[in-house]
């Protein structure tokens, strides 16, 4: 995954420059998923994500799941509030992706 990706790199952009990158997260993250694949590879393939991004400096944590179509990470929300990045992965090929700004 892009450093431009990373936690310090994003914390430093302002608003409309951050929207902007998140928006190109999004679709990076979209294109590494596989669209041909089985709800457990899909979820494999967007944990995969998840442990880049914390190789990035990204707190995540699964947040919420239903273990069949969707799960959300954020940050660490028992410390301090977490990070600000939150991704959810939607099975079949669908990602969100938000910031909290404090």
């Amino acid at each position: 995954m892009e450093t431009n990706f990373g936690r310090e790199a994003m914390i430093s952009l302002d608003a409309k420059a951050r929207s902007a990158r998140l928006a190109a997260l999004r679709v990076a993250l979209m294109d590494r998923l596989s669209n041909e694949a089985s709800a457990s590879e899909f979820f494999a393939q967007s944990h995969a994500l998840v442990e880049e991004l914390r190789a990035l400096g990204h707190d995540r944590w699964s947040f919420d799941s239903d273990g069949e179509e969707f799960e959300t990470w954020c940050g660490d929300w028992t410390r301090s509030g977490g990070g600000p990045l939150t991704i959810t992965f939607r099975y079949p090929l669908q990602v969100e992706v938000a910031w909290r700004e404090d």
